[in-house]
Order: C-alpha cells, then structure tokens, then sequence
C-alpha cells in the first residue's frame, strides 16, 4: 500500500469534533429608520441604504459576523442573535411579506405584530420549502414560541 493510500484511509475513518450547529449567530442584520423605514441586509455584500431628512443610514454585512452601519444614532438597531432573550426577538424580528396574494409589494412585519394565521402559514412553509439548517429550525422555534407566549399572556386574536 502507498503512503496516499494510507492517508486516504485515515482520512476516511476521520470524525471532526467542531459542534455541527453553531450555538450563536446573526439571525438578523436591520435597522429601523427614524421615518420607520426597515433595512434588512440578508447576505453578504446586501448593502441597503435609505436618506432619511438628508442622513444617509445604511446596513451591510447580511449574515455574516462582521457587519457595518451607518446613521446617526437614531435609528433603531434590529440585530438579532440566535441567543437573544425571547421578549428582545419578539420586538425586533422581522418577516418580509408580500401579502396574501403575493403580488404586494414587499413589507416588513415584526414578529410580535404578525396576525396568528400568518405565523401559522409562515411555519408550515418554513417546514415545507426551505433548506432545513440552524437559522430555519431557529425561526419556526421562535415563531411557534410566539404562538405559546400568546396563549399564556392571552395576547392575540
């Protein structure tokens, strides 16, 4: 047997030990403008701008650890991380929507203003068309986790 024979075999018996789902990540990368404008920057080298009263605000960076923001400090920071208290997602996650018909154009809803249906609708899509992956499997757990703190704070409809 050659030396690349026996490398390829040890590197076939090789486990890694790295966790296979990051345990903290930006599920989230958005400001809210003063006029109440959302900026979401989703992928890397999304850069979103808006002029607001001749201030430029910007997000860049989508999901990515290293992010960039420009503004003047007073729009609302809408970063989400996977670890962040439930109360804090619920205020600041958003969902883009394009309406029931799907021919609206695009606006963002937060989770805690979503109607009950339309979170439904949105986990059974979630499970049914996108690529399952941490991020995905966190936001139907933090949409289902909306439905229970509305039942126990009898929020709703």
């Amino acid at each position: 047997m050659t030396d690349l024979t026996n490398t390829l075999r040890w590197l076939g018996d090789y486990k890694p030990t790295l966790p296979t789902e990051p345990t903290n990540f930006v599920v989230q990368n958005a400001v809210c403008c003063p006029n109440g404008q959302y900026l979401v920057s989703s992928y890397g080298w999304d850069y979103q701008t808006a002029v607001v009263d001749g201030v430029l605000y910007s997000v860049d960076g989508g999901l990515n650890t290293h992010t960039s923001r420009n503004g003047d400090g007073k729009e609302e920071d809408l970063t989400v991380m996977s670890d962040d208290p439930f109360e804090d997602v619920r205020n600041k996650l958003l969902w883009g929507s394009y309406g029931k018909s799907g021919k609206d154009t695009l606006k963002y809803i937060r989770l805690k203003d979503m109607e009950e249906e339309h979170i439904a609708n949105v986990i059974q899509y979630l499970n049914d068309h996108c690529i399952e992956g941490p991020a995905t499997k966190w936001r139907i757990e933090m949409m289902q986790e909306e439905l229970r703190y509305r039942k126990l704070k009898l929020i709703g409809e």
